[in-house]
């Protein structure tokens, strides 16, 4: 298989490659990461810097971490649970999973003791990966009373328990000691892209979370399906992603993980929902997938600011969101164009520069009607203003997850995968659960908040 990922590379002067040619998101990355060598992959602030992965080592830990899931036991089609918040070891250890043909089971880091429980049981995993002693006072429980999870492994350094019925190990201390290369992965890959990927569990609001299984295919439909939409409309110079909405769940796993793999972007990992905008702008991302929640917040944030500025700055934006709205409506006058010209340089290059300048897109989760988000006033002010948003749709259903916003041509990003529904885990008539629309939950009120999506990791409706 590495000979052959070698012949078919055709285009080595562009990051984004045809994803015709992979059959598993383990490939892809493989694939990247012998193109792209020491370029940076994965960053994260440490030590107020940010401190950059390169494609070339990220490949090399994948390959080790993979081998030492095998040399433990683990078997293809294995459940592996994966509690982390985002950061570089996440990325890491999902695709090492997957490499090693286990299927990832991302759980949310404010799970309980009982929904670990459930999830333990439910997906039948022998192991675990948790990302901290925080993380793992909840976890660790349940797996001690799990039936079938005998193997923990803790990202950062674990307690262990006197006479645990299961096995604590080390996550770097399995990396040093394996010696599994590359080459050694993709000759023993097998999958295809009618394989189980990870299995997703829903945030459990209507009841026992519910697994849905997401294969190889789906996700990189949906990885072809945002490229269709940054290839056609911008530059293809390299890109920089910025991840702050939870991994664990599908949407953020397949647009701001994979999608960026596709795109050979670098990812950065915010800090904090709070710290947001600083870390924007000090990573000047070109890409940020987010919530349409998130735009109603930036526009109010941006009109209050607005409504304490001197008269001539409150009348220049007035005039920016005339001209934007008009120019998409119909052509302007000369006069109209220059005045719209100037606004551009006086207001809108602005507004971009506190997303650091660079921003090419605002990928969204879609409403529950994504029309009538298209239509609202949060939209239209926004493109306005000179910020460009595409709109994703139902990821965790394996549809495309990119579409264009109607103001923008109108055009969908791709069709539906063929066979895209593999059902629900143990539970066939499931196969809705897990999608992406749960960022913003139908009927829900101020559902897809990126506070409470992001801080918290899974939907909590409103309580009246």
């Amino acid at each position: 298989m590495a000979t052959r990922l070698a012949v078919v590379r055709s285009d080595e002067t562009s990051n984004i490659q045809p994803h015709e040619r992979w059959n598993t998101v383990v490939e892809m990355f493989f694939d990247q990461a012998a193109r792209l060598g020491e370029r940076p992959f994965l960053s994260a602030k440490k030590d107020d810097a940010w401190a950059p992965i390169s494609w070339a080592s990220a490949a090399r830990t994948v390959a080790r971490l993979a081998g030492a899931l095998r040399t433990l036991g683990l078997k293809p089609g294995d459940r592996v649970v994966l509690v982390s918040e985002n950061r570089p070891e996440w990325c890491l250890t999902d695709l090492a999973i997957m490499a090693a043909g286990g299927v990832t089971t991302p759980a949310y880091t404010t799970n309980t003791v009982a929904d670990h429980q459930h999830i333990l049981a439910n997906s039948g995993a022998r192991f675990a990966v948790v990302s901290s002693p925080k993380l793992a006072q909840t976890l660790l429980p349940a797996a001690f009373q799990s039936a079938d999870c005998r193997t923990v492994i803790g990202i950062e350094p674990l307690k262990r328990a006197q006479a645990s019925v299961v096995d604590i190990h080390d996550w770097q201390t399995l990396i040093d000691a394996s010696a599994t290369t590359v080459d050694d992965v993709l000759a023993w890959q097998t999958a295809g892209r009618d394989d189980t990927a990870c299995l997703i569990y829903t945030s459990g609001t209507g009841g026992a979370p519910r697994g849905v299984k997401h294969h190889h295919g789906a996700l990189l439909h949906n990885v072809r399906a945002g490229i269709d939409v940054i290839h056609n409309d911008f530059s293809t110079d390299p890109d920089t992603f910025l991840s702050f909405l939870p991994l664990s769940h599908a949407y953020e796993h397949t647009m701001g993980q994979f999608f960026a793999i596709g795109m050979g972007a670098q990812t950065c990992y915010a800090e904090s929902l709070d710290k947001l905008m600083a870390n924007i702008g000090e990573v000047r991302p070109t890409v940020v997938v987010v919530v349409p929640r998130l735009f109603e917040v930036m526009r109010q944030k941006i009109e209050r600011q607005v409504e304490k500025a001197p008269w001539l700055r409150r009348q220049l934006f007035a005039l920016t969101l005339y001209l934007g709205r008009e120019r998409r409506a119909r052509p302007l006058g000369w006069i109209e164009g220059y005045l719209d010209h100037l606004m551009e340089k006086l207001v809108r290059a602005k507004m971009r520069g506190r997303f650091g300048g660079r921003l090419k897109a605002l990928v969204s989760g879609a409403r529950r009607s994504t029309r009538r988000w298209a239509s609202s006033s949060i939209a239209r002010t926004d493109l306005a203003a000179g910020l460009r948003h595409d709109r994703g749709g139902a990821a965790g259903r394996g549809q495309p997850p990119v579409a264009r916003h109607p103001h923008e041509h109108g055009r969908p990003a791709g069709q539906g995968y063929a066979g895209e529904d593999r059902g629900g885990w143990r539970n066939p008539r499931a196969r809705r659960a897990g999608d992406a629309g749960l960022l913003e939950q139908p009927g829900g009120d101020g559902a897809g908040d990126p506070r409470r999506l992001a801080a918290h990791g899974r939907y909590r409706p409103h309580r009246s």
